[in-house]
C-alpha cells in the first residue's frame, strides 16, 4: 500500500485515499500496483467519477505501456488543461513503456534509465495533471525511480499485495458496514469466505447479492449467506479442516471422500487440502503452546494476526488437541505431502485418507 507500515491495514490505506479523493485533494502523481486489482480499480474509478463531464473530450487521456514511451507519457502529462482545471491522464500497464528499445529520439535505453525519465517529473510535476500510473508489477524500493515514488511528497504509491486471511475478513465485515450499513454476524463472515474464497472482486459481488437478499434487514446471518452464495460443491476443504479441528472422525473422513471424489485425478487439489490443513495445525499448536506460558486470548490473537471471530472458533479447537500430540500430526502431515510428491508408491487419495487417520488418532 501506500507508504504502508506494518500496522496499516489495505483497507485503511484504501480508506485515506479515498477520502482524499473525496475532499477534493489530488496528487499530482499515483502509482498503482500490486496482485490484488480490487482496490486499484476502485481507486481508479473514484478518480474517474471526479472527472468533470465538459473535461472528458480534451482533458482526459488513457495511454498504455505497451505502445507509448516514457517521452509520449511525459509530453502528454506536461500539456495543460482546455476545458477545466485539470487534465488526467491514466497510463496502463506503465512498466511496459520501457521495455522498447528504441525511444523517440532514436536513442537507444535500458529500461531502468527509461524509468529514470520521470524522476525529475516526480519532483516539480505539472499541479494541474493528475497522472495516473497502473501495473501489476510493484516498482524495485532499491532503484531511483523506487525511492522518488516512495518519498516524494508529490507521488501516492500504493502497492495492493494480496490480503491475508485476517485482512480479508476483516474487510467483509467493513464492507458490509460501509457501503450496504449492514451488521453481518461472524458465523457469515466465516462462511462467505469459505464459499467464495480470497479474490475480493468476487466477495464484493457476492456480499452485494447478500445484502440485497437481507431487504431492510440491518444484520446479515449465515443463513443469509447460505441461501444466495452457492457452491457447485457439497463440501469445501473448509469443512474438512473444520471436521477436523473439531476431531469428529467420522464426519472428517465422510468430507474427505466425498471431496477426494470431486479432485478425481488431480494431485493439486490434494496438496491444497494438505497445506491448508498444516496452517491450520501451525495455528492451533501456537494457541496451546502460548496459552501454556500464561498469554491472554488478546495477546495470541494479535501475535498470530488473526481474526478475532476466527480466533474464537480455533481456541475452540485446540482444545480438542494436546500440544504433546503435534510433534507427531506434524510428522502425519510432512509424510503425506513427500508421498505425494511423488516418494511413495501408493496412491496421493489412499495418502491423504491415511494421514486424517494419523491425526484423528
Amino acid at each position: 500500500m501506500a507508504k504502508r507500515s506494518n500496522n496499516v491495514s489495505p483497507q485503511q490505506e484504501f480508506a485515506r485515499i479515498i477520502q482524499e479523493l473525496d475532499s477534493g485533494t489530488f496528487k499530482p502523481v499515483y502509482f498503482l500496483c500490486g496482485d490484488e486489482p480490487f482496490f486499484i480499480d476502485r481507486i481508479q474509478e473514484k478518480i474517474d467519477s471526479l472527472i468533470p463531464e465538459h473535461s472528458r473530450v480534451f482533458d482526459y487521456e488513457i495511454l498504455y505501456g505497451a505502445t507509448h514511451d516514457p517521452a509520449d507519457i511525459l509530453s502528454t502529462a506536461k500539456s495543460y488543461p482546455i476545458g477545466g482545471e485539470r487534465r488526467f491522464v491514466f497510463v496502463r500497464d506503465f512498466m511496459q513503456c520501457t521495455e522498447k528499445k528504441v525511444l523517440k529520439d532514436n536513442t537507444s535505453v535500458k529500461p531502468q534509465a527509461g524509468l529514470e525519465l520521470f524522476l525529475p517529473y516526480f519532483e516539480n510535476p505539472l499541479e494541474s495533471t493528475v497522472l495516473v500510473l497502473i501495473d501489476t508489477q510493484k516498482p524495485a524500493g532499491n532503484t531511483r525511480f523506487g525511492k522518488a515514488l516512495s518519498k516524494s511528497p508529490n507521488c501516492e504509491l500504493f502497492v495492493s499485495s494480496a490480503p491475508t486471511e485476517k485482512e480479508i475478513l476483516d474487510w467483509i465485515e467493513l464492507w458490509a458496514k460501509q457501503e450496504y450499513k449492514k451488521k453481518i454476524e461472524p458465523d457469515a463472515i466465516i462462511a462467505l469466505y469459505q464459499l467464495v474464497g480470497n479474490k475480493l472482486h468476487e466477495l464484493s459481488k457476492e456480499l452485494e447479492k447478500v445484502c440485497g437478499f437481507a431487504g431492510k434487514r440491518e444484520r446479515i446471518t449465515r443463513l443469509d449467506v447460505k441461501s444466495v452464495v452457492k457452491n457447485t460443491k457439497e463440501y469445501t476443504a473448509f469443512d474438512l479442516t473444520n471436521a477436523l479441528s473439531a476431531r469428529d472422525a467420522k464426519r472428517t473422513l465422510y468430507i474427505a471422500e466425498r471431496l477426494l471424489q470431486d479432485a478425481d485425478k488431480d494431485t493439486g487439489e490434494i496438496f491444497g487440502m494438505i497445506s491448508l490443513i498444516y496452517g491450520n495445525f501451525t495455528i492451533l499448536w501456537s494457541i496451546l503452546r502460548y496459552s501454556a506460558k500464561g498469554e491472554s486470548h488478546a495477546d495470541i490473537a494479535a501475535r498470530l494476526n488473526v481474526n478475532r471471530y476466527r480466533f474464537n472458533y480455533l481456541v475452540k479447537d485446540a482444545s480438542n488437541y494436546r500440544a504433546s500430540e503435534m510433534p507427531l500430526i506434524f510428522e502425519a502431515i510432512l509424510d503425506a505431502d513427500r508421498a505425494v510428491k511423488g516418494y511413495s508408491k501408493l496412491d496421493a487419495k489412499a495418502v491423504f485418507i491415511l494421514m486424517l487417520k494419523r491425526i484423528l488418532a
